[in-house]
C-alpha cells in the first residue's frame, strides 16, 4: 500500500519565489545585489516594513563607503568596484534600471 502523503493547505509565502533571483543572477550583478534583490521583491509585491531599531550589523567589504563617510579604511577591505558598470550592463540586458 502507497503511503499517503499530507496536502499543502496553504502556498508558499510570497518571498519565497524571491530568492529564486539569488541563484539564478548574473556573475556581473553579484556586486549590486541588494539592489537586485529589492527590485524583485516591488516588482513581487510582497509587503514590506521599515523599522527605526537597529537590526542588523554589517561591516562592508568595500572601500567606498569608509571613504565617503571620512572613515579609515581597515585592513583586508577591497577597493571599491565600478558598481556603475554593473548598473550599465543590467539596463544594457534589458532589466529596468536600478538607479
Amino acid at each position: 500500500m502507497r503511503a499517503s502523503w499530507p496536502r499543502l493547505t496553504r502556498a508558499a509565502p510570497p518571498a519565497f519565489g524571491v530568492l529564486t533571483c539569488c541563484v539564478t543572477m548574473p556573475q556581473y550583478a553579484h556586486g549590486i545585489s541588494d539592489r537586485v534583490l529589492l527590485h524583485h521583491i516591488k516588482a513581487a509585491g510582497v509587503e514590506r516594513a521599515h523599522s527605526t531599531e537597529r537590526t542588523l550589523y554589517y561591516r562592508c567589504g568595500k572601500a567606498g563607503i569608509y571613504r565617503l563617510l571620512g572613515e579609515p579604511i581597515p585592513p583586508g577591505v577591497a577597493p571599491t568596484p565600478d558598481y556603475q558598470s554593473m548598473f550599465n550592463r543590467w539596463a544594457e540586458d534589458g532589466h529596468p534600471p536600478l538607479i
